[in-house]
């Protein structure tokens, strides 16, 4: 297990002159899932999703693009990126990365002003960025985790054995108020089929897979309305299967519903700094489990529980982490055709990072409510300390504040520090680490 290191030797204040505006091209989502790796996960996480995922494969899963298990990690982020994609349909993200928030002070001379993004544009680029953004990463981990897990469970329930294992989109239903195929439960398990068309499908388990924690009540309403979907026809590894073809459950059996969910341990908030060649290096304490393996429990007939080894908090810092290098990535799309002289001497990549960050500092400056400065200050904390730190640092009443190395510094020697007062209307306060 290897520590988390933040260069914190730099803080940015400067301002990034950008680019006239790219057309994003329509393949975007592939081109940059195509270099995902499992580096990009803090290791014992990657560690279990490649098992996760390879267990999948040995267990015989249908996946909607078959491969080892790296490909089924580009296919997550891919499904991730076009879920943000999707609901970003006035190009928010590249535009906030490019041109960034107007600039507060009226007295800066600003040739492009008219590109950048109004206070309205820019409280919803933060909102994508939370309810798209970080929600599909972290439901894309969820749903990679769970695999394994569900496997387990099957080999001990009669009611499951024999049936297949189909992964995400390789089993659709119709919505329940439009004739359309759309996404169904996260995982189907079915008998039957055999290949010729017209044969009977048995839907022996539904399987829904949250990133968060929710009541079981509800999990298993969710359940119930995937079985009623499934009872109209699914649409089954690119063939249409009618309703008279689908049996929900085997003979005397009903289909066996699962619900998968993350832990609740919090992340630990230990942390040091380390000199290394004259930088200065933060090192944070990485997520460590506190057991061993998954926990199966019964809600009663038919119903299973299945409580993931990682926590919430555990996969929302791994999605922010996955935020952050999307946005490098989409800063590399957007300066493939040339880096402006002030950014020469960065790989696009670096540059699209810079961006968000740069584009953050001015967002926490023109936020108007207190939610709106509070998400802004977490990503811009985060992407520079790690989520552990930089979404926990807050003043006594709970409020989210910037986040400084002095500040780490302080709290370190004394447990507490006190923020920097930027001007009459924000006093200094004294701040602590949630949690910590």
């Amino acid at each position: 297990m290897s520590t988390q290191r933040y260069n914190v030797t730099l803080h940015p204040s400067k301002y990034l002159k950008r680019m006239e505006k790219t057309i994003m091209p329509q393949t975007t989502a592939s081109r940059i899932a195509e270099i995902a790796d499992f580096d990009l996960l803090d290791e014992d996480l990657a560690t279990d999703v490649k098992s996760s995922l390879a267990g999948g494969k040995k267990g015989g899963a249908i996946f909607e693009v078959p491969g080892p298990p790296v490909l089924h990690l580009r296919e997550a982020v891919k499904h991730a990126i076009k879920a943000i994609e999707a609901k970003d349909r006035s190009a928010l993200l590249p535009r906030f990365l490019e041109f960034g928030p107007l600039v507060k002070d009226k007295k800066y001379l600003d040739p492009k002003r008219n590109k950048r993004l109004s206070d309205d544009e820019t409280a919803a680029a933060i909102r994508l960025i939370f309810s798209s953004a970080i929600n599909s990463f972290q439901g894309q981990l969820a749903e990679m985790l769970a695999m394994g897990a569900v496997l387990k469970l099957q080999k001990d329930q009669p009611a499951l054995q024999g049936a297949v294992l189909h992964i995400g989109d390789a089993v659709k239903a119709r919505k329940l108020n439009k004739n359309v195929w759309a996404k169904a439960a996260d995982m189907h398990l079915l008998a039957g089929g055999g290949g010729a068309k017209g044969d009977r499908y048995e839907v022996r388990g539904l399987v829904e897979v949250k990133s968060y924690r929710l009541k079981d009540e509800s999990l298993m309403r969710q359940l119930d309305r995937h079985a009623t979907r499934a009872r109209r026809g699914l649409y089954i590894c690119g063939e249409e299967v009618p309703a008279k073809s689908i049996q929900m459950g085997g003979r005397g059996i009903r289909p066996v519903k699962i619900a998968v969910v993350p832990d609740e341990w919090p992340m630990p908030r230990s942390f040091a700094f380390e000199t290394q060649e004259g930088r200065n290096f933060l090192v944070v304490e990485p997520p460590k489990p506190p057991r061993n393996g998954d926990r199966i429990e019964s809600l009663g007939k038919d119903g299973w529980k299945i409580t993931l080894r990682w926590s919430e908090e555990a996969l929302s810092a791994a999605a922010y982490g996955l935020t952050y290098w999307y946005m490098g990535e989409l800063g590399r799309v957007i300066y493939e055709c040339g880096l402006p002289p002030e950014l020469s001497e960065m790989m696009p990549e670096q540059a699209g990072q810079n961006a968000v960050v740069q584009s953050l500092y001015y967002a926490m400056l023109r936020a108007r409510t207190v939610r709106e400065s509070s998400r802004a200050i977490a990503l811009y904390n985060s992407y520079g300390f790690g989520y552990t730190l930089g979404a926990n640092f807050v003043d006594w009443k709970g409020r989210r504040q910037e986040l400084f190395p002095e500040d780490l510094y302080e709290i370190l020697a004394t447990g507490r520090s006190r923020t920097k007062a930027l001007d009459k209307k924000h006093p200094a306060q004294l701040c602590r680490i949630r949690g910590l």
